[in-house]
């Protein structure tokens, strides 16, 4: 399964995926509101417009989709659905990761929607990532009851790795969930990080640490930046995303570099998709290039480049 940025040619596979999602609660709405769920693929074109669509693929097919606003300090989401043949895969979970990262990636306080009563499976993936019921409007759409629900996010910040950090960096990196994904660092290889000019070690900050991040070649000739590492110790609230919007933003913005370059195990899928979905191109694979306790692992190359990474921002 695979999230990307939708484009203009992918309305009419949004269109039916929204169709086949809402058509078994046609009979709850009104005509009207039923009218305004299911988009024509020019309205899904038109809502592109107003802010990132993200549509998610399995084998090639779209099969879910959300449509974001910002407005403010705040994402709106709106036309989220997964079609019914690809539910139970954690698509929708997915859908959210992407939103909360952009969320947090530009600076917004909360997560705003509203749905209607009966549509009892949604609501219930909407609490497990953390909405609550609140009594903000609308109400209704065109007669049909609604209510909104809203996620408080937590700052997000990028800031310079400091030697009392190291017990940190060190225990997440060992960690069961990392280690077979990163090649761990003594801690006198992370205290040369610290003073190399060529290299910028991060601490990833919510309300307390929540990962870090290495990158290298700040002082390269190419202006090709390298994420060396990036390693999350609070898994599945989206921090892995957001990082790498600022990350991103770091890197083109403030280290005006043309290049933002990455390697990533074959077989780390979720790191992976996350790159994925914040548009990093595939360069090519270093087969089996890595020798491990396992045997040799293969690294996928991945990068974007300064023009790539503008027009992501114009379309946002």
């Amino acid at each position: 399964m695979k999230i990307r940025r939708a484009t203009a040619a992918d309305a009419e596979a949004i269109a039916l995926v929204l169709s086949r999602a809402f058509c078994e609660y046609e009979s709850s709405h009104t005509p009207e509101a039923f009218a305004a769920m299911i988009l024509t693929p020019h309205e899904i074109n038109e809502r592109m417009n107003d802010g990132p669509t993200w549509v998610a693929l399995e084998i090639g097919v779209i099969v879910g989709a959300v449509s974001l606003v910002l407005k403010n300090e705040e994402v709106y989401i709106r036309s989220m659905a997964v079609s019914p043949s690809a539910r139970g895969k954690g698509i929708g979970r997915k859908l959210l990761d992407r939103t909360e990262a952009f969320a947090i990636s530009n600076r917004c306080k909360r997560l705003c929607l509203s749905t209607t009563p009966f549509l009892s499976r949604a609501i219930n993936l909407y609490e497990r990532f953390g909405f609550r019921r609140n009594h903000e409007g609308p109400a209704n759409l065109f007669g049909t009851p609604l209510f909104t629900m809203s996620k408080s996010l937590e700052a997000l910040e990028l800031r310079k790795t400091e030697e009392r950090d190291l017990d940190y960096v060190l225990a997440v990196e060992h960690g069961d969930e990392n280690r077979l994904f990163v090649i761990p660092w003594s801690r006198e290889q992370h205290l040369q990080a610290l003073v190399d000019p060529d290299v910028a070690h991060l601490i990833v900050n919510a309300e307390t640490k929540v990962g870090y991040v290495i990158l290298a070649g700040l002082l390269g000739p190419n202006q090709s930046i390298e994420l060396r590492r990036i390693v999350i110790s609070e898994k599945g609230k989206g921090y892995g995303s957001a990082a790498v919007e600022i990350i991103k933003d770091l890197v083109f913005k403030t280290y005006q570099a043309h290049r933002l370059w990455l390697d990533v195990k074959m077989q780390n899928q979720r790191a992976r998709g996350i790159y994925e979905a914040a548009d990093f191109v595939t360069e090519g694979t270093l087969r089996e290039c890595l020798h491990t306790e396992n045997g040799f692992d293969s690294l996928v190359i991945m990068s974007m480049l300064r023009q790539e990474y503008d027009e992501s921002k114009t379309r946002e």
